[in-house]
C-alpha cells in the first residue's frame, strides 16, 4: 500500500535566523552532499570541490579535511571508526584507513558520477551511479566489480533493511530489488515517473522514496 506525501516547508525569515546558525567553521561556503556519523560524536560532511569536513564532539565544532580531490563528492560511508570510503564526480573513489586523515584514491574501472555507497558488512560493498553503473567489492574496497544493470537511467540512492536485500532508485521513477546483494536486480513497479533521489527502508516492508519535486511516497509491503 502507498501513500503520498507532499511536503511543504513554511517559516519566517525572523524565526529561521534566530534558531539555526553557522558551526564551525564559519561559514562552510560550498554545496554539501553528504554526512555520516559513525557514533554520536565522531561524524564527517563532504560536498562540491572535495570538501571534506570532520567532528569529534557531536557537530559542535568542525576543522577540515584534506580529501586530496577537486572533485564533487556525493555519498559516504564508514566501515568502522577508522576506515571509510567517499565516492562522486568522474569514478571518484577514495578510502581512508585514519579517520579521514588521509585519503587514497582506489580504481573504480569507470568514470560515470557514482551516486551512493553501502556497507552490508566489512567486505561486501556496493555502489550506485549514473547511466546505470554499479560497483561490487567482496574485499572491502581493495577491488571493485564493475557491472551494468541494464538501463541508462541515472541510479540515485540505494537502501539494504538486510544483509543480502535492497533497494534502488533513480531518475524517471526507476525502481528495483535485489535479493543477492546486487548480483540480479529486478524491476518493480513505481508510484511514479518523476526523478527519485532517495531511498530508505526500516524493514523488510516499511519503506520511503523522495523525489526530485519534494514528494515522499511509503510502502507498507516492500512494493510487492
Amino acid at each position: 500500500m502507498l501513500f503520498q506525501f507532499i511536503l511543504i516547508l513554511s517559516f519566517k525569515p525572523s524565526i529561521c535566523q534566530s534558531d539555526w546558525f553557522w558551526q564551525n567553521p564559519h561559514p562552510f561556503g560550498v554545496t554539501l552532499n553528504t554526512m555520516y556519523f559513525y557514533n554520536n560524536e565522531s561524524g564527517y560532511i563532504f560536498g562540491d570541490g572535495g570538501s571534506g569536513f570532520k567532528t569529534t564532539n557531536g557537530g559542535l565544532n568542525w576543522f577540515d579535511l584534506q580529501t586530496n580531490t577537486s572533485f564533487n563528492i556525493h555519498s559516504s560511508f564508514f566501515i568502522d571508526s577508522y576506515s571509510g570510503f567517499i565516492i562522486g564526480q568522474n569514478g571518484l573513489i577514495l578510502f581512508t584507513s585514519d579517520s579521514g586523515n588521509n585519503w587514497n584514491q582506489l580504481d573504480s574501472k569507470t568514470n560515470k558520477n557514482l551516486r551512493d555507497i553501502h556497507f552490508s558488512d566489512l567486505n561486501n560493498g556496493i555502489i550506485v551511479g549514473d547511466s546505470g553503473c554499479i560497483l561490487r567489492t567482496f574485499n572491502a574496497g581493495i577491488n571493485w566489480e564493475y557491472s551494468f544493470l541494464g538501463s541508462n537511467e541515472n541510479l540515485k540512492s540505494i537502501s539494504f533493511p538486510f544483509p543480502n536485500v535492497g533497494y534502488c532508485v533513480g531518475d524517471v521513477g526507476r525502481t528495483y530489488k535485489t535479493t543477492n546483494f546486487g548480483n540480479n536486480w529486478m524491476q518493480i513497479t513505481s508510484p511514479t515517473n518523476e526523478n527519485l533521489n532517495c531511498v530508505s527502508f526500516i524493514d523488510a516492508n516499511e519503506g520511503f522514496i523522495l523525489s526530485n519535486l519534494g514528494i515522499m511516497y511509503k510502502t507498507n509491503n516492500g512494493w510487492k
